[in-house]
């Protein structure tokens, strides 16, 4: 049972780590589109709730794995369906996030979203 926690734990901390790689160097090649000006965006309808919740929940384990609290305050406003790039979004979450658990040594990490 030991061996079973032990590889899920070596599992998850291998999966995140290849998961940050690739958003790096996703980061980078597209900043050389943006560069060239060759960066095209995509028009597709998402939730951003449900985008915005699954990857609060990865970075709330990251947080948390440091002794931080993490608190997702989302307004009940946020529409159901918008229109943009899904994978744009993704990736400004992500990073957003990503800083702000990889800069607070201590205390809360906490993500307000509300519809303006």
């Amino acid at each position: 049972l030991n061996k079973d926690v032990e590889t899920k734990k070596n599992y998850e901390i291998i999966r995140n780590a290849s998961l940050s790689l690739l958003s790096s160097v996703n980061d980078i090649l597209d900043f050389e589109k943006i560069e060239k000006n060759e960066l095209e965006l995509k028009s597709e309808s998402f939730n951003p709730s449900i985008l915005i919740n699954q990857i609060s929940n990865n970075w709330k384990t990251e947080a948390e794995k440091k002794g931080l609290q993490f608190i997702l305050d989302m307004h009940y406003s946020i529409p159901a369906k918008v229109k943009g790039d899904p994978e744009r979004f993704i990736q400004i979450i992500n990073n957003t996030l990503s800083n702000a658990v990889k800069f607070t040594m201590e205390g809360t990490v906490k993500m307000k979203i509300t519809c303006i």
